[in-house]
């Protein structure tokens, strides 16, 4: 199991437990710092154990280059998100192996985190873009023609309604 240097948590459901910015919570999960007992005894799900290893990590020379990549290619997205993250103090760029966000770190650690339609923050309030889709928010849901929802990962199982991160 890898060192624990990101802030861990487990959700309401106490499953596995997760970093703040894994792909598999919402700004809706309920988290609770873990402990390392939690930590021990449930294990990261697979993102987060990948993302703590760091493995599969791109680095970036700028915060361009990042959003480029993930993207972030229009003036009023690199505009908007530059204002979110102003006074961040960051020395690394990354994005992980899910690539589902970008990571601005220090130290190793995250210190905020752009996705598709936010700017997460490790020490300031969540910010919502306005293209912000929230999850199974408007729009058709899908969960009949698939197993349903797992209560532990968030996730949609498959047709068998077995969920992929479940052992």
């Amino acid at each position: 199991m890898p060192e624990m240097s990101e802030q861990i948590f487990v959700t309401h459901a106490r499953g596995k437990v997760h970093i703040r910015a894994c792909p598999h919570l919402s700004g809706t999960s309920e988290l609770t710092p873990a402990t390392p007992e939690q930590v021990n005894q449930n294990g990261y799900c697979s993102h987060c154990e990948k993302e703590i290893a760091g493995v599969g990590r791109k680095y970036f020379e700028s915060l361009d280059d990042a959003l480029e990549a993930f993207g972030h290619r229009t003036d009023e997205a690199k505009r908007l998100i530059r204002k979110a993250i102003v006074g961040i103090e960051h020395d690394s760029i990354w994005i992980p192996a899910s690539e589902s966000y970008i990571a601005l770190g220090v130290n190793g650690l995250g210190a905020s985190w752009i996705g598709k339609g936010y700017v997460d923050f490790r020490d300031r309030e969540h910010i919502e873009l306005p293209w912000f889709a929230p999850h199974n928010g408007g729009g058709a849901q899908r969960l009949d023609e698939w197993g349903g929802l797992c209560e532990v990962h968030f996730i949609e199982r498959s047709v068998s309604g077995v969920c992929e991160l479940c052992e």
